[in-house]
């Protein structure tokens, strides 16, 4: 990545601002198929209704260079049609509203892929099957997700859920590292890493965290976080529009926004005194080159591979 982008944001007003500033107007490619295959396949060796069928793969057909990686979107998959279960799910909602953020409105849910990570596989099917039943089923619809992130070999993947995994039901290791790779968490989102498929495809992950745990945090008990989490989650999403046209989303904002809404703002001493910000990291917390300079003089600083500079403080007496 060569370009960058600055995310920054002084009031929470500011926010959706800046996010509108970092998106990118990318409509993606051709839209892929292909794949679909492989949910047919899936779905002769497992219960499945045909409207589980036809939603699960409507939300999966999108251009392949950026896949949604979520669990379980919608409850009601298996007993509604498609724009019926659109209608009664926030998280597709939420996910549809953060996309045409990040790509100014020239990508949506109907042009995205959108994968279940363990596809067929509801709460409420799950509870119903003796423990060597649900373990077979599972690990069917985690290869099959596998085998299509594979066949599409996308350029991004956006991880949208942090907790597939089911420690009642151990999964075989090869499977078992497909689906702690495609989990995330909330500390991490925003960040970017480098995963390498089977095939040797290489594709850029960005973590975020399922759309629930914004909409569950009750707006009249928290409302702060409830707030910043929904923008953090369509920050994640511009991150990875960024990712897509090779633009890397930098500044503080990022930061700013996790910690604000784990914490809520911080007291800091300025030139006018005490102020409540929501800032908690920005241009003074970072050393001049000047300091950084007489460090390095001094044997006080090496180079690591993220070409950051860290204290030697072993060396230090």
């Amino acid at each position: 990545m060569s370009k960058y982008v600055d995310f920054d944001f002084v009031k929470i007003s500011d926010i959706y601002p800046a996010l509108q500033r970092c998106s990118q107007p990318y409509s993606g490619k051709k839209i892929e198929e292909t794949h679909l295959d492989v949910l047919d396949n899936l779905a002769r060796t497992i219960p499945v209704t045909s409207y589980a069928r036809s939603n699960a793969s409507r939300l999966a057909c999108g251009s392949p260079d950026l896949i949604v990686i979520l669990l379980e979107p919608t409850d009601n998959a298996e007993d509604v049609p498609f724009d019926e279960m659109y209608r009664k799910s926030p998280t597709l909602q939420c996910v549809d509203r953060a996309l045409r953020i990040a790509f100014r409105g020239l990508r949506s849910l109907e042009t995205t892929v959108v994968l279940d990570i363990r596809p067929f596989r509801s709460a409420r099917a799950r509870a119903t099957e003796e423990r060597s039943t649900r373990r077979l089923r599972d690990c069917r619809a985690y290869t099959a997700t596998q085998e299509m992130v594979s066949m599409l070999r996308p350029d991004v993947v956006l991880i949208c859920q942090c907790t597939a995994s089911d420690n009642h039901t151990p999964l075989p290791q090869a499977i078992g590292d497909f689906v702690k790779a495609f989990s995330s968490n909330t500390a991490r989102s925003g960040d970017l890493r480098l995963f390498e498929m089977p095939s040797g495809w290489k594709s850029v992950v960005v973590d975020s965290f399922h759309p629930m745990y914004s909409l569950r945090t009750a707006e009249e008990e928290r409302p702060l976080k409830r707030y910043l989490s929904e923008y953090l989650f369509s920050l994640t999403f511009v991150i990875a529009a960024n990712a897509l046209v090779g633009t890397q989303v930098t500044g503080f904002g990022l930061n700013n926004i996790r910690r604000s809404m784990r914490y809520g703002p911080v007291l800091r001493v300025s030139e006018c005194g005490v102020e409540l910000t929501y800032r908690w990291t920005d241009e003074n917390d970072v050393a001049s080159n000047e300091l950084l300079a007489q460090l390095e003089e001094l044997g006080l600083l090496c180079e690591v591979s993220d070409e950051s500079l860290i204290l030697k403080l072993d060396t230090v007496s």
